[in-house]
């Protein structure tokens, strides 16, 4: 499926009566520019709505749609207990109400499109949820992915882990992470899953490595979402969201998460020593896989790439290049 395709995807103009009505879903993965992506969005809300896209206030943390997606999710909920309850029963009621509140009909009326995104939603679940993530006031479902080479995701997403609490050394991680319940490194499984709720063409995939520039990763969902690219109204962030540390910091936030200090100072001490320690460039890449590792990592997802190109909506060429 090639650029043909994504130009039939794409609507311009303003005017909502002249558009079917449709969601866009972006579902992560992790670690591939969705925070500053998520920084433009919100940012420029009011400047997309009055384009007719909605990008909407309501079950917002960190500038993405995390709350509504916590609320469903098996594990994440934990993460925001001011916001949701402990009852999972409860949470659904709370996902209902926002959910209905985003899709009011007076808010469709307004806007031809909504944007929905959050990386909780990577990951493989059980089958109740995804069709929890299918409005009945739309006439379509766009499912947006972007995905990276393995060797770079996995590295990455162990130093987020690394500043979200993690411990332990990068070779048990990796193992660990390989057997997660919600699969969130079998790429073709996480998209088989969000592939219930609408049809293979309507579940977009991009490499990470072609766009690599956040800003980027934004001007081509909002091309998805109707506008040309570069939006010229848009006003681009330049700084980074969620950078990676470097060097020495790496090996004390290993430190610091290993201890026996207090959860609470474990949190001010990982703030700290990321306030006051250098980021790593775009671009550059960790070391804690040697070379052999590495092309073998990455060797072993070359058929999972190919079934992802074969069944959804790829560009031609776009993942050749990870593995």
């Amino acid at each position: 499926m090639g650029t043909k395709n994504d130009r039939a995807l794409m609507l311009f103009g303003s005017k909502t009566s002249d558009h079917p009505k449709r969601l866009i879903l972006h579902i992560g993965a992790t670690k591939t520019g969705s925070s500053a992506m998520q920084r433009v969005l919100y940012e420029n809300r009011n400047r997309l709505a009055r384009r007719g896209i909605l990008y909407p206030d309501v079950g917002v943390a960190s500038d993405a749609h995390h709350i509504l997606a916590a609320a469903v999710h098996p594990q994440s909920h934990a993460m925001h207990p001011g916001e949701l309850s402990a009852d999972r029963e409860q949470r659904i009621a709370q996902f209902g109400h926002l959910w209905d509140t985003i899709f009011s009909p007076q808010t469709m009326n307004r806007h031809h499109t909504v944007i929905l995104s959050s990386e909780y939603l990577w990951g493989v679940f059980e089958p109740d949820l995804y069709p929890r993530w299918k409005p009945t006031s739309v006439d379509e479902i766009i499912v947006y992915a972007v995905v990276r080479r393995p060797d770079q995701w996995f590295q990455s997403s162990y130093v987020q882990a690394l500043k979200s609490g993690t411990g332990v050394e990068f070779d048990r991680w990796h193992e660990r992470n390989a057997s997660h319940p919600q699969e969130p490194s079998h790429f073709l499984k996480v998209l088989e899953g969000w592939g219930q709720i609408t049809s293979p063409d309507r579940v977009i995939v991009r490499n990470y490595d072609r766009l690599h520039d956040e800003p980027n990763i934004a001007a081509d969902l909002l091309r998805v979402a109707g506008l040309p690219r570069p939006p010229l109204a848009i006003v681009w962030t330049k700084s980074k969201a969620n950078p990676s540390p470097s060097g020495d910091a790496i090996r004390l936030l290993r430190e610091v998460n290993a201890s026996d200090m207090s959860m609470d100072t474990k949190q001010r001490m990982r703030r700290i020593i990321l306030s006051q320690s250098p980021t790593k460039p775009v671009g550059d890449e960790f070391d804690f896989l040697d070379g052999t590792t590495r092309a073998q990592l990455n060797e072993s997802y070359r058929q999972m790439f190919k079934q992802i190109a074969a069944r959804f909506h790829v560009r031609p060429g776009e993942l050749d290049q990870l593995s």
